[in-house]
């Protein structure tokens, strides 16, 4: 028996995701540049690798440490949003959650000039549960 939370708005939370930002899945910084906003956005050290040989960006624990591996492509604003959400979320509930999405919406509205009332209600519209702390 899995004590696994289920996954179960991640698909639609990509959806999401490709409408608000489609030029998301466009890399235009340097890692430098990715290190610099992932540590501002946490607020605590976290490693960025460039993420060679993934298709997918990635957040995990390496030495102990939060750690994201950013491909190419990844290398944005708002993919970096996305793995950092997953760390300020961690232990609470499902991966692309509702308390994953309220950080993420946080982090995107606070530190990269979104609007948050904006990304809430669309998000909500998409059907996706917001949890704001």
């Amino acid at each position: 028996m899995s004590t696994e939370i289920r996954d179960m708005q991640r698909s639609k939370l990509y959806k999401w995701e490709r409408t608000m930002f489609p030029t998301m899945h466009t890399g235009c910084m340097t890692l430098d540049e990715c290190k610099e906003l992932a540590a501002k956005l946490y607020g605590a050290r976290v490693l960025v690798k460039d993420g060679r040989g993934c298709r997918k960006a990635l957040a995990y624990t390496s030495k102990r440490l939060p750690t994201i591996g950013l491909p190419k492509w990844a290398r944005n604003p708002q993919v970096i949003a996305h793995e950092v959400a997953h760390w300020v979320a961690k232990g609470q509930g499902a991966a692309h959650g509702g308390f994953f999405l309220g950080a993420y919406i946080t982090l995107l509205a606070n530190h990269l000039g979104h609007d948050k009332t904006m990304l809430v209600e669309s998000a909500r519209a998409f059907g996706l549960r917001v949890i704001i702390e």
